[in-house]
């Protein structure tokens, strides 16, 4: 961690907003003060650490509604090529997160993302997703594939897997809880729970990613009994993670969380 650098983005946005963060507060219509504030330092965090360009689409999952928790925090227009979030089915959406109440097909949240348009390879991509759920369920948390192994970050009964085109690191872990990050880079595909790496393998193929989009709460092939029930409170999805900036992005969102009385 550079705490020189991060000490140094608060102190330039001391006397307002960063200009991202801003730009989502105004788009998804956050008025609430602690809101505003948790949001505004997430950025800070994120860029702090380095790591903000790596992030692709960020979704902070904050608001309580359908409109201000579909934005990406990295590009919060209207627009599907911009990567908001669209709704599907019963999903509920409250100041904590968004979930299903059922396994059944049908309920997610597209990210409209597919990292084949988006050229983004199978050895340069992490996904994560911040549980505040712990169950076995059986599910694609977060998942974009025709084969059931191409590109996903999930947790299926008590094993967390990585899926990246053929590796897919899994190990028992003991909940199903905080957040969750799946890794693929140059260096092997890793799965991590929090800071923690609790899995890894070989390097997969330098090749683009799927053409499907990325799910939340599902994989976009739609396997049926299998929709995720843990609740969503964060989400993103970007490029290849060091160890260290694992660490970092869950320094990052676990303050989030813990700023909205919602961490795990």
């Amino acid at each position: 961690m550079n705490l020189l650098r991060l000490i140094t983005f608060r102190q330039q946005a001391a006397a307002g907003f960063d200009p991202d963060a801003q730009a989502f507060i105004t788009a998804a219509g956050i008025t609430d003060p602690t809101q505003q504030s948790a949001i505004n330092t997430l950025v800070l965090d994120l860029k702090g650490y380095g790591i903000w360009t790596k992030m692709i689409a960020v979704y902070p999952l904050v608001g309580g509604t359908a409109t201000s928790c579909k934005y990406n925090l990295k590009d919060p227009r209207d627009l599907d090529i911009a990567y908001r979030l669209t709704f599907v089915g019963a999903v509920q959406i409250s100041s904590t997160g968004i979930k299903s109440n059922t396994t059944a097909l049908g309920v997610y949240a597209n990210t409209h993302f597919d990292p084949n348009s988006a050229g983004v390879y199978f050895d340069d991509a992490h996904l994560s997703f911040y549980s505040r759920t712990n169950n076995t369920n059986n599910s694609y948390d977060m998942a974009g594939d025709t084969s059931g192994g191409d590109w996903g970050c999930i947790i299926y009964g008590t094993r967390a897997y990585a899926f990246f085109r053929g590796k897919t690191p899994n190990v028992t872990i003991a909940n199903s809880l905080g957040l969750q990050t799946a890794v693929s880079t140059s260096s092997g595909v890793s799965r991590y729970v929090n800071s923690s790496k609790v899995v890894s393998t070989t390097p997969t193929t330098h090749t683009l990613g799927p053409t499907q989009k990325t799910y939340l709460l599902a994989n976009s092939r739609q396997i049926n009994g299998e929709t995720s029930t843990r609740e969503f409170a964060f989400a993103s999805i970007g490029y290849g993670l060091s160890d260290l900036e694992v660490t970092n992005l869950y320094t990052a969102v676990q303050a989030y969380q813990t700023t909205l009385g919602r961490q795990v």
